[in-house]
């Protein structure tokens, strides 16, 4: 007998995208492709809402200004009443804080985490979701029961896999059609490691095999003017493009040679699912997530998070002389997303997961 279909109301507070709101758009989208009805709570005219708002999805605007409004709290409340989900489902700390199951509803709160966040805020829920293993760890070193933690990986965007083309942006006419490009990618703060990626690049020579080298790094962020800053101050200029944020990033995958991930600290890392998806090399600094997801020298390449710039330049230069090793790693890569994060092994793993919990008394 076919399992009925699960409700789920998902509910977010970001107001820009980032890693965990793509994966977030990504999840309801396939749950409601899936059949599985499915209702969104996220701030108006935010990046979710905006992507959302036009799609089967139904979305309801709240504002969740902090993690202290209680008229919010009473919206999400009055929201869970009249719609009745089998679950909830909060991403990260405002969302969680602000939502409480009303009494008398059935249904069960799932908080998910892409972080090691502080806990306090977390602990009304009936079960978590980490989509690390080693983040599932820190929930059960933190005394939450193991058998209500729970990992569940990523997924990529279906775009990326099927290698659907799509028209490249205005930005990238900057690039000359000879030109040999490195991709980094994600929000311009200190802890993504941009710095050391950009003093990496600025020690390699302009061309290998006649190809002129670039490197483009799309995002934007708090840390951005530094960067730009540190450009100028190495001259730069006319080798690295930053045309900020992107709505979509898999033209720039399409164009790039390879993919670097510089993080000082990246619980999962996204961008390197995004990459394999698109059929790219990784090399990446040996953050949690990388170690997580690299077996190093056959799915990608970790080199250590002390002397980065050092071991990144050595690494890109490997690379960018040895096309043959870059294809063998990106196939590698792209094979162990097939067999560990593809979207329908992810949204069952979800599914399994709400009615585990819809079973518990």
């Amino acid at each position: 007998m076919e399992a009925r279909p699960v409700h789920s109301l998902h509910i977010i507070g970001s107001k820009k995208l980032g890693g965990a709101e793509s994966f977030f758009i990504r999840l309801v989208t396939s749950l409601t492709n899936a059949g599985h009805p499915v209702d969104v709570i996220c701030r108006p005219n935010s990046g979710v809402f905006n992507a959302l708002k036009d799609t089967p999805v139904t979305v309801h605007p709240v504002s969740l200004r902090s993690v202290f409004c209680p008229f919010s709290r009473h919206q999400i409340q009055q929201i869970i009443k009249t719609i009745k989900p089998d679950v909830v489902q909060t991403y990260m700390g405002r969302a969680t804080r602000l939502t409480r199951i009303p009494k008398g509803s059935s249904c069960k709160l799932i908080a998910r985490l892409g972080g090691y966040y502080k806990l306090n805020g977390y602990q009304h829920a009936d079960c978590w979701v980490a989509n690390t293993q080693q983040i599932r760890q820190y929930l059960i070193d933190h005394r939450l029961p193991p058998s209500r933690c729970h990992y569940i990986p990523n997924f990529v965007g279906q775009q990326q896999r099927t290698g659907e083309k799509v028209a490249p942006p205005e930005a990238m006419q900057q690039l000359a059609a000879n030109d040999l490009v490195i991709l980094g990618l994600g929000r311009q703060v200190p802890k993504k490691g941009f710095d050391s990626l950009i003093n990496a690049f600025a020690s390699l020579p302009e061309t290998i095999n006649g190809k002129t080298l670039k490197l483009v790094l799309l995002g934007d962020g708090k840390g951005r003017q530094a960067l730009v800053d540190q450009v100028a101050n190495l001259g730069l200029e006319q080798r690295l493009l930053m045309p900020g944020w992107q709505t979509n990033i898999w033209p720039w995958f399409q164009r790039a040679e390879l993919f670097v991930c510089p993080s000082r600290h990246e619980p999962l890392g996204n961008v390197i699912l995004e990459a394999w998806a698109a059929g790219k090399a990784v090399i990446s600094t040996a953050n949690d997530g990388a170690n997580e997801l690299i077996e190093h020298d056959k799915t990608g390449l970790i080199v250590s998070l002390d002397n980065t710039a050092h071991e990144l330049q050595q690494a890109l230069l490997e690379l960018l002389q040895d096309p043959d090793k870059r294809q063998q790693l990106a196939t590698a890569g792209y094979q162990q997303i097939e067999h560990e994060f593809s979207e329908s092994s992810v949204r069952e793993q979800y599914l399994q997961l709400y009615r585990a919990c819809i079973d518990q008394v």
